[in-house]
């Protein structure tokens, strides 16, 4: 539990230092927020033509931020921020699973916190931290289902399911 405080309270640190309630996209991020803009109107995901990133899981997290906050740059940040918490948890405890002891993997948390591209992009609604941060979080829980911490997947009936779909 201190671990999780000490992430929060390390990110809530460049938060403060970095403030991301500004009214201004970053980098490519506006093709972005154009395309939550969008679904949010029409209720239909298309992809913004100057997008090069397929991201309808982030065009989905965008949107549910921006019907509860109201649409902004400063919802989208905030919305990849929220990501940026619950991905550095997840390495942690993906850490832990590994067997990696405490320190070592609150050492690597921090580590990817100070990287200075993972911090640029924290702070902006592009794709790279929100790909990143799921794909920390999937292996996360396929590390703890291999390692049988979780009830075990019926992979016999997936792969039938699997071999019998469509091509």
């Amino acid at each position: 539990m201190k671990i999780v405080l000490l992430i929060l309270a390390l990110l809530l640190g460049s938060v403060f230092l970095i403030n991301p309630i500004r009214e201004t996209p970053v980098d490519d991020d506006w093709a972005y927020a154009l395309t939550v803009n969008h679904f949010l109107k029409a209720g239909q995901y298309e992809l913004h033509p100057w997008a090069a990133a397929n991201f309808p899981f982030q065009t989905a997290w965008g949107a549910l931020f921006s019907s509860v906050f109201g649409f902004s740059f400063s919802t989208l940040r905030l919305s990849t921020l929220v990501l940026v918490f619950l991905g550095l948890i997840a390495m942690y405890r993906l850490a832990r699973v590994l067997k990696i002891n405490r320190n070592v993997s609150g050492l690597l948390v921090l580590v990817l916190l100070a990287c200075p591209l993972f911090l640029k992009f924290s702070f902006s609604f592009m794709t790279d931290i929100p790909f990143l941060m799921m794909m920390i979080i999937s292996t996360l829980f396929y590390c703890l289902a291999f390692s049988k911490k979780i009830k075990r997947i019926k992979f016999s009936k997936s792969s039938k399911t699997m071999t019998s779909a469509p091509r």
